[in-house]
């Protein structure tokens, strides 16, 4: 396979500042066809595969991704960086389940303006904003944390455990879109 002819197909007949909306669509729709043909792989269908569980994902099991893989990644994150304050995961584990619990308790008031499309980003921000304050909070309050140092402590677990659930997230959505890939062909 020569990569480096279909990178400059691809760059030929891809988005310019001269083309519209629909020949730009035109030339990513080739590219894909060309990248299919050179690959022997249908490129499209692995997208759509990949659409098809993001989509489920985001709206069907949100809430069984949040317990199963958010909270024990924070939980973690916490065991690591105060693992002296609180000896057992169990522990870690119940204290952030009780933050984010609450903090799905709290987004509830914010549903409202999540019906408007267009206050989509604000929702997103408070309820980040929210679970990032309740998080903290409950670390401060349930560890008995004192000081700036065990204050940053707290907002690098929280930052480390964000971090390590997006990786875990995109990589098991990409495992799921390589099986679903596979059982569809």
């Amino acid at each position: 396979i020569d990569y480096d002819s279909l990178m400059q197909k691809s760059a030929e007949s891809g988005y310019t500042i001269g083309r519209g909306e629909e020949e730009s669509a035109e030339a990513f729709d080739r590219s894909i066809q060309d990248l299919n043909e050179e690959l022997e792989v249908d490129i499209s269908g692995f997208i759509d595969a990949l659409n098809d569980i993001q989509i489920g994902i985001s709206t069907k099991y949100n809430y069984v991704l949040y317990i199963l893989i958010l909270v024990p990644c924070f939980a973690f994150c916490s065991k690591v960086f105060f693992g002296k304050k609180k000896s057992s995961f169990k522990e870690h584990y119940v204290m952030t389940l009780y933050s984010f619990s609450t903090v799905s308790i709290l987004n509830l008031l914010f549903l409202p303006l999540m019906l408007d499309i267009e206050n989509m980003w604000f929702y997103t921000l408070l309820t980040s904003i929210s679970m990032f304050v309740m998080s903290v909070y409950t670390q401060i309050s349930y560890l008995k944390l004192k000081g700036f140092d065990e204050y940053m402590q707290s907002f690098l677990s929280f930052i480390l455990g964000l971090i390590i659930y997006m990786l875990v997230t995109v990589v098991l959505m990409l495992f799921a879109s390589i099986i679903l890939f596979i059982v569809r062909s």
